[in-house]
């Protein structure tokens, strides 16, 4: 987790330095579509014989970004993500590496996060939505996500009626995966194995992407 934040830091600064973005003006209230491709792993412990992979999501997240001004003279604000999250995981046997299963579980996401001059500091709370793992598939023992971010979005290209930005950023879920009590088990070789408990899965992921913010001065201040 440490490794990942560090690279996001790391590549938020980096493009910072370049200039592409401006200390001048602010942004105005604004909103647009964004899409990310994300990968994570889960961690938590694990029981023996279970070893952690890492994934990356098939299929982006996507949906919609509003960013509110919290003044006229800086690049200071709030956003407010809402949007189709995955989080993803890989486990596999520490006796058969070579044949890992893919962990899914799809959220509606809303994330209100603190804007300045492109870093972005926030939350996110999911609903769960669409789930698949080994054996089963459903939500029926699938808890509300909490997850805590931090990244950046950063402008490459701005006109009068908005902007392009890059989008960099991880996390990580406080919260478990499952219920409490219900979650996932397998019996294999006479033995059963269970992620709950003290072993419930709590994601770290990372993710890049674009997003395209539209200006809409009539909410200016």
């Amino acid at each position: 987790m440490k490794k990942a934040l560090l690279i996001v830091a790391i590549c938020y600064f980096g493009l910072l330095s370049t200039g592409i973005t401006k200390a001048s003006d602010g942004f105005p209230f604004g909103i647009g579509p964004y899409v990310t491709l994300k990968g994570g792993v889960n961690a938590n412990s694990v029981p023996n014989g279970i070893m952690n992979g890492f994934n990356i999501n098939p299929l982006p997240d996507f949906g919609a970004t509003l960013y509110f001004p919290l003044s006229s003279e800086s690049k200071f604000g709030i956003t407010c993500d809402l949007g189709y999250s995955t989080y993803t995981y890989k486990l596999k046997w520490t006796d058969d590496p070579n044949n890992p299963w893919t962990n899914e579980f799809s959220y509606f996401t809303i994330s209100p996060n603190l804007h300045l001059y492109g870093f972005l500091l926030g939350v996110a709370v999911g609903f769960p939505m669409n789930a698949t793992t080994r054996n089963i598939s459903g939500t029926d023992n699938v808890a509300t996500l909490f997850d805590v971010r931090i990244g950046g979005m950063i402008p490459v290209f701005e006109s009068f009626f908005g902007r392009l930005n890059i989008l960099i950023s991880g996390g990580y879920v406080l919260s478990g995966i499952y219920k409490e009590n219900q979650g996932w088990a397998i019996w294999r070789n006479g033995k059963n194995y269970r992620l709950d408990g003290e072993t419930n899965p709590h994601p770290a992921w990372m993710s890049i992407g674009l997003s395209y913010i539209f200006n809409l001065y009539i909410f200016d201040f």
